[in-house]
């Protein structure tokens, strides 16, 4: 009626891509534009949006990062629950990959789960700005995968505080 088409997941550009990034909400817009301008520059990188929590689209998701190298999942609090819903998503495909049968109905089996990183922004009012995402792509695609990262916030200053600066320096 409307030519709008919805599904609970959308992907941009995931088809050949090595790298990918899954979000939630409105951080997918400026994922999709770092995605536009790192393709523009023969990088494969891609995103999926998931639009729909519950019921989780386990097999969409499972079938949209089918054969990535590395995925990172964003959060946008430290309550990392897209994260455990990917994660137990990619594990039941595992499984049937490995059980060569459906223990999981409906959920793609996959021979390989791709290195996840849990990418944390937007903490204390920090903005994420496209520099973050780019990094982000960037240590998916050199293969440091942390499995956590924090995106946009700064936690060391430089500082003429002495005790301050001690501080810091004992907690890295």
């Amino acid at each position: 009626l409307t030519g709008r088409h919805y599904a609970p997941v959308h992907t941009y550009l995931c088809d050949d891509a090595e790298t990918v990034m899954v979000g939630l909400g409105s951080v997918c817009d400026d994922v999709e534009a770092v995605v536009t301008y790192l393709r523009a520059r023969g990088e494969k990188v891609g995103l999926v949006s998931v639009k729909l929590l519950q019921p989780f689209p386990e097999a969409e998701l499972v079938a949209a990062l089918a054969g990535k190298r590395a995925v990172t999942v964003l959060e946008r609090s430290d309550q990392t629950a897209l994260t455990q819903l990917v994660s137990s998503a990619l594990f039941k495909a595992r499984e049937n990959g490995e059980a060569g049968h459906a223990r999981h109905a409906g959920i793609p089996a996959i021979q390989a789960i791709p290195t996840l990183t849990t990418a944390i922004f937007g903490l204390g009012g920090h903005d994420l700005q496209p520099r973050h995402l780019i990094a982000a792509f960037k240590a998916m695609a050199g293969g440091r995968g942390e499995p956590l990262i924090y995106l946009g916030s700064q936690f060391f200053a430089p500082t003429d505080n002495p005790r301050l600066a001690d501080l810091q320096v004992r907690m890295k």
